[in-house]
């Protein structure tokens, strides 16, 4: 007989499959799987905490922007800033980062997306 264990209003099933889902995108984002990483987030992840989503999001962008696909790490930096409380699913270092790498490629109209994301309510 299996015991269920329950904490607040998860149960210890729940919590285990989010913290194996973080762990996933972590390794999937490290061996550039970015796409994959990212679907994971939206997809298994949805229950995790906003800066346990906030340092895996970095992990993800941080990849984009290392293999130079700067469109990606916006429009999924996006994604996470339009969703509720968006804003905490986000480090600062990521949204620097991001910012810089935008303006030093030459998008300035997705820089200024990405500061007028940030920059909502």
């Amino acid at each position: 007989k299996q015991k269920r264990v329950i904490l607040g209003n998860k149960d210890m099933a729940e919590v285990q499959h989010g913290a194996e889902a973080l762990h996933c995108v972590s390794s999937l984002a490290q061996g550039g799987e970015l796409d994959e990483a990212a679907d994971l987030i939206r997809n298994e992840c949805s229950e995790a905490s906003p800066s346990a989503l906030a340092a895996v999001r970095q992990t993800v962008i941080e990849g984009y922007i290392q293999q130079d696909q700067l469109e990606s790490a916006c429009a999924f930096a996006l994604e996470a800033l339009r969703l509720p409380n968006g804003w905490e699913q986000l480090t600062m270092t990521s949204a620097e980062q991001l910012l810089r790498a935008l303006l030093h490629g030459q998008l300035h109209s997705r820089a200024v997306e990405l500061l007028q994301g940030w920059c909502q309510p």
